[in-house]
């Protein structure tokens, strides 16, 4: 399936099936998707934040923190501990797979949360995304699906803001 096949297909569509459909291509598929998609999405945060403050050093710190934060987040903790939680609701998909659905799910934020008013909205698409997909491919209830896509999120943004506090704390 092409690139553009996919971004179709977790963007604009509304199938489960179809969009669980793209886990048939596998693991190193999805996760050379994602990394174009994190690629690119540098690139628009680095040109963004240029725009704006015309400093390049800014506008790479910008660009660092995005990627890193996408990077760590999506590519990371967030499929861990979803995964985590799917087994304690009975899931027995392998781990891959739910890595897969997050690669699949972060389009929307990755393509166009540097966009201005319609980047804002883009976590909420990626949110559904892997909600639907969890859901499907592990025959998760609404609720079980929902307590693993947005816990995950909540520790994970949670952690954040404690390093955030703590670094300030140092500092000051």
């Amino acid at each position: 399936m092409g690139f553009l096949e996919k971004l179709k297909k977790t963007i604009w569509s509304t199938e489960e099936k179809e969009f669980v459909g793209l886990l048939k291509e596998g693991f190193v598929s999805s996760l050379t998707y994602f990394i174009i998609l994190l690629v690119f999405g540098s690139v628009a945060n680095f040109a963004l934040a240029f725009v704006a403050t015309r400093d390049v050093f800014i506008s790479l710190i910008a660009m660092a923190l995005g990627t890193f934060t996408y990077a760590l987040g999506i590519g990371f903790f967030l499929p861990v501990i979803s995964h985590f939680l799917i087994g304690l609701f009975g899931g027995k998909r392998p781990m891959a797979d739910t890595f897969q659905v997050y690669f699949y799910a972060s389009t929307p934020s990755l393509l166009l949360a540097w966009v201005p008013c319609v980047g804002e909205l883009t976590p909420l698409v990626s949110f559904g995304n892997a909600f639907r997909g969890l859901r499907e491919i592990n025959k998760l209830g609404f609720w079980q699906a929902a307590v693993a896509v947005l816990l995950p999120s909540l520790i994970y943004w949670g952690a954040w803001i404690v390093f955030i506090v703590g670094i300030s704390n140092l500092a000051g």
